[in-house]
């Protein structure tokens, strides 16, 4: 997954993209978001009923200016990456991503949590987001 984004403020994780199998906390989900804390370090979560993963960036994405994001997810190695502007701020073992994730996923969103308990929207602009 790569982006543009410039966030505006930080607020506990702010949601890049929000993917999950349902509202519940627990569901089998794909998190990226914005901030960590409220220190602008992204963070990548991959989770189901019974655990999740994750890692965090070691770096702040600069607020109030563009930032490029990039998350790579290698299954063969159950490891992902993040990098900002081109340089690799974290990388971490992560469980497997299973293939009822990637077939069932019945809340999706961008910039926006999928829990009801969640922040309506993130405060940040992204740009060609693919």
């Amino acid at each position: 997954l790569t982006c543009w984004i410039r966030p505006l403020s930080f607020y506990w994780y702010d949601r890049i993209v929000d993917f999950r199998f349902n509202e519940n906390f627990k569901s089998e989900k794909i998190v990226l978001a914005s901030s960590f804390g409220v220190g602008g370090r992204p963070l990548l979560v991959i989770g189901d009923n019974s655990a999740e993963s994750s890692i965090i960036s070691n770096v702040s994405l600069s607020l109030n200016e563009w930032n490029y994001l990039a998350v790579v997810y290698d299954g063969d190695r159950e490891e992902a990456r993040i990098y900002i502007n081109g340089t690799e701020t974290a990388r971490g073992k992560m469980m497997p991503i299973r293939s009822s994730i990637n077939k069932t996923m019945t809340c999706n969103f961008i910039g926006k949590s999928c829990l009801s308990s969640g922040r309506l929207g993130a405060n940040m602009l992204l740009d060609e987001l693919k």
